[in-house]
């Protein structure tokens, strides 16, 4: 919840689910280094009746609008809808320093859901989800509690000229953007090969469990 839209979009859709007796959301973490956003994901949850899911605050430099490359990118990484996401509902969270962060919401979820349970929808960068994978006990945590993680990336960057923004920013010059190569190729080596595409704009990666009604865990 930043520079891109379609994290609205799709929050909306998996609140849409949840009215249609199809999904669970468990909890909402924030990826980016934009404190207000997760304003913008309080107020869609208000919206939608739904306050009490938990939202994590993402505490990393990565997409912070001081690190980004000028002031004339795109309100320098703030986006052109979150702060009037802001104004317009009033959402009880405004500011990342209101909320668990992001890795410690995944670590609480996780523990408390049953085995080969939760479904990790991934519509931003992995940023937080490569933090988690990186320890080895919250490794293991992931492999028993999670069935299933869907990423939206597209291409992978050594597959195209152009890199695709989730997977890796714009390829080299974009300030801490760059960093995101490494985090996603680090983070996908370690969920292992199990990927599959869907639609060419996804990457499926099964864990353990076939179980298709799963409860999910967004990361935006």
């Amino acid at each position: 919840m930043s520079v891109d839209v379609d994290d609205v979009g799709m929050l909306c859709a998996a609140h849409a689910l949840v009215q249609r007796g199809e999904a669970e959301i468990l909890a909402v973490v924030h990826d980016t280094g934009l404190p207000a956003g997760v304003g913008a994901i309080s107020a869609i949850n208000e919206f939608w009746r739904r306050g009490n899911i938990l939202i994590g605050g993402y505490d990393g430099n990565l997409g912070a609008p001081a690190a980004t490359i000028s002031p004339d990118w795109v309100r320098k990484g703030r986006g052109v809808y979150v702060n009037g996401l802001i104004k317009e509902f009033s959402p009880p969270i405004t500011n990342a320093g209101q909320c668990w962060s992001s890795k410690a919401v995944y670590e609480s979820v996780l523990r408390r859901a049953e085995a080969n349970s939760v479904v990790i929808l991934a519509v931003g960068h992995l940023t937080v989800l490569g933090e988690l994978l990186e320890s080895s006990a919250t490794r293991t945590l992931v492999a028993a509690k999670v069935q299933k993680l869907v990423v939206m990336g597209g291409t992978l960057s050594q597959e195209a000229a152009v890199p695709e923004w989730n997977f890796a920013g714009c390829g080299g010059g974009c300030g801490e953007y760059d960093r995101l190569s490494g985090i996603t190729s680090r983070a996908l080596s370690i969920v292992g090969t199990g990927a599959q595409r869907v639609d060419g704009a996804a990457a499926t990666m099964g864990f353990n469990s076939t179980n298709t009604a799963a409860p999910v865990s967004i990361s935006a």
